[in-house]
């Protein structure tokens, strides 16, 4: 069993511990791992088994913007200062705005210095109820014994990754910001040669128009166009992909399509 798995284990058991320590190599696998933890904890739509990842709270906890899932995440090789970790903990103790549960994300929780590590210590000896915290290292023996006594800790094995489905997911949604944000075409669409990524990209276009006409967070880089507009291209979109099932230039018709519905300049 992979630590991810065994991770969605334990969460589905229900009774999670306010204070999860996630160590590995892989930054990247970490913070993913720490974003559907919180998915799981706040999906309004899923079930015990897994998150929907569609609903509100899943969309905006994977865009980094839900209001109770707080994440600290530092640039460069700073230290975390008291003072951010004294912020970050008030916040927490501060009610949720949504449901009743506020979420951490401290990624390489081991830069903290040894005034913000005390300071978080007291938070972790009397969290509040259903107050969790993910901390995220790749050295967790740098980490205050008492802190790592206080967490239910899961290991990365090198060689782990996420899921193949999610990381097409999340390539797909890059491929589709990378083409709103420039007049160019991202080259992934340009070459692609297989179905499945098309239609991949375009479940993925359609389901970024479908929360916003839907009032639901999305893509900013699609407020721009009118409702019309964007319910048009979706029934363009879902006409698209039957013309795909019988022509062989993938890439071609969905480069076209992109340039018909989402030009660079309005």
């Amino acid at each position: 069993m992979t630590t991810l798995e065994r991770l969605q284990e334990y969460i589905r058991g229900g009774r999670v511990h306010p204070a999860l320590l996630l160590s590995g190599p892989d930054p990247r696998l970490k913070f993913q791992a720490a974003k559907n933890l919180a998915k799981q904890l706040m999906c309004t739509q899923g079930n015990q088994e897994r998150f929907c990842g569609e609903c509100s709270p899943c969309r905006r906890i994977q865009k980094e913007v839900h209001p109770d899932v707080l994440i600290l995440r530092e640039e460069g090789e700073e230290l975390i200062k008291i003072d951010t970790i004294r912020e970050l903990c008030h916040q927490m103790e501060v009610s949720p705005i949504e449901g009743g549960r506020k979420i951490a994300v401290i990624d390489e929780c081991h830069r903290m210095n040894t005034a913000s590590a005390n300071a978080f210590l007291k938070t972790l000896e009397e969290p509040g109820a259903n107050r969790h915290f993910f901390l995220l290292t790749s050295q967790p023996s740098a980490l205050l014994p008492t802190i790592l006594s206080r967490c239910l800790q899961f290991s990365f094995k090198p060689g782990e990754s996420l899921p193949v489905s999610e990381v097409k997911s999340q390539a797909q949604r890059e491929a589709l910001v990378a083409y709103l944000k420039s007049p160019n075409p991202p080259g992934q669409v340009q070459e692609w040669t297989e179905k499945e990524m098309a239609f991949s990209f375009l479940q993925t276009l359609q389901a970024e128009i479908r929360a916003i006409l839907n009032s639901s967070h999305s893509l900013p880089e699609l407020s721009r166009y009118s409702s019309q507009h964007l319910l048009d291209s979706f029934e363009a979109a879902v006409e698209l992909e039957g013309r795909l099932r019988s022509n062989a230039n993938y890439g071609l018709l969905v480069e076209s399509y992109l340039r018909r519905y989402f030009p660079a300049e309005l």
